[in-house]
């Protein structure tokens, strides 16, 4: 029999619960850059991304949902393959 798949249980300073969604988003940094990222996980506060090199992505970028929304966001932790960003509260200049 196979081990279930488990997740990590949020952490002690997590605003609001995380929702496990596997989307494509393009996140953009104005018109310099832009890349196709998948949503791993995502929350009130924010969401995880994946990546195949998060160290050429920028430190504030604007993420474009499926559905079409656009928020600005700063990267809070990167890892081999995967970063996380914050939703700031304040919209980015309209790029």
């Amino acid at each position: 029999m196979r081990n279930p798949v488990t997740f990590p249980t949020p952490s002690e300073d997590r605003i609001s619960q995380r929702e496990h969604i596997y989307q494509i988003a393009k996140v953009s940094y104005g018109k310099a850059f832009s890349v196709d990222c998948g949503i791993f996980d995502i929350s009130l506060g924010g969401a995880k991304l994946i990546y195949h090199d998060p160290t050429i992505i920028p430190d504030i970028v604007a993420v474009r949902f499926p559905a079409g929304n656009v928020v600005s966001c700063r990267v809070r932790w990167r890892t081999a393959d995967a970063f996380g960003v914050e939703f700031m509260k304040r919209p980015l200049p309209d790029w």
